[in-house]
């Protein structure tokens, strides 16, 4: 069995003094004198004693949980898992436990998101009852993406990539090498006008329309995946012309390339694609002629630094403003990386 856990009790005990001069020496508070300082620190480090970081909180007040809203319907992604477990890292070093928040259905009853620092809410909408409900608390909230229906009063700050920019740039690539003539879409079903699939499909449509191209378009909702799947690969036969296929995913792409009804559809060679990926893994795996990098595991560390950054603003000067950021994703394109610029929508060429 583990040892049990020294307690500042057992710690007082050890050396004589009371609770509250142990206390006094380990936080450097109080009238100690140094060398009973030292002898306490020396005991706490004999003993193993840990500080319960949480007690410390309820005394002084402070919370050093932040919590994280991931809503039920994206929850099996591999980008919100990568996203998760790189915030609990990085907020890690820097003294804050990530706590996730209950997406399940909202019971009528409200949550105590109050308890935390601050939360981080990722691609949320309003239809997210849990999140609807513990909105009105206003909580300390940063978002990585824009919400559709919560305006920037509610919260800390907003940051976002231009996923509009990032795909008519790549289709402009890909363009300016070969003409694209046919290019399918197969994307998931937005969520709402700023979603990142959202931005996707109406950058599509966007860049079809400037070069007089027929947006062809499937889109997979995420409660029914398989299904749609099937729906996308029909839609693919139908085309079967198609010089380009556009999967905003690589489960998107693996699963239809898989899909027994795809096989054999383009004997003389399947025709050029753009995938969404998450992490290197993803991007050096799937088969791509340009692959949107959305680079999970940086937009988690640059939401949470947001996040960290207005809390420090908080307890530095007791209010803080809103504050918008952009995120650079990246473009993968014949042997290079490019970063797309949100702010301008412009690349920027990073390395071979």
């Amino acid at each position: 069995m583990p040892s049990p856990r020294v307690t500042l009790t057992d710690l007082a005990a050890h050396v004589g003094l009371s609770v509250t001069t142990v206390s006094d020496a380990l936080h450097d508070t109080g009238r100690v004198a140094e060398s009973t300082r030292t002898r306490v620190r020396q005991a706490a480090a004999e003993l193993g004693y840990i500080p319960n970081r949480a007690a410390q909180n309820l005394r002084h007040r402070r919370s050093t949980t932040v919590g994280l809203f991931v809503p039920q319907r994206v929850i099996g992604m591999e980008f919100y898992l990568t996203f998760a477990l790189a915030a609990a890292d990085h907020l890690g070093s820097s003294g804050y436990d990530l706590t996730l928040l209950s997406s399940q259905p909202s019971t009528g009853r409200r949550d105590d998101w109050l308890q935390h620092a601050g939360v981080i809410v990722i691609d949320a909408t309003l239809e997210d009852t849990r999140f609807a409900d513990n909105l009105s608390q206003q909580p300390r909230l940063v978002t990585a993406g824009r919400i559709e229906g919560v305006p920037e009063s509610a919260l800390l700050g907003i940051i976002e990539a231009d996923y509009r920019a990032l795909i008519r740039q790549a289709l402009d690539q890909l363009h300016a090498d070969t003409p694209v003539r046919r290019p399918v879409m197969i994307s998931y079903a937005p969520a709402d006008a700023y979603s990142w699939s959202r931005q996707l499909i109406d950058g599509y449509r966007e860049w079809c329309e400037r070069h007089g191209v027929q947006p062809l378009l499937r889109t997979v909702d995420l409660s029914s995946e398989l299904k749609g799947v099937d729906e996308a690969v029909e839609l693919i036969r139908a085309h079967a012309d198609a010089d380009l296929l556009i999967f905003t995913g690589t489960v998107l792409a693996l699963t239809a390339r898989s899909h027994p009804r795809y096989e054999g559809l383009f004997p003389a060679g399947p025709p050029r694609s753009v995938v969404l990926t998450t992490n290197p893994m993803e991007t050096s795996l799937v088969e791509h002629d340009a692959a949107l990098h959305t680079r999970a595991k940086e937009f988690a560390v640059a939401t949470a630094d947001l996040l960290l950054e207005q809390l420090a603003r908080l307890e530095r000067d007791g209010e803080t403003a809103f504050t918008h950021r952009w995120f650079n994703p990246h473009l993968h394109l014949a042997g290079e990386v490019r970063e797309l610029d949100s702010a301008t929508g412009r690349l920027r060429r990073l390395r071979a």
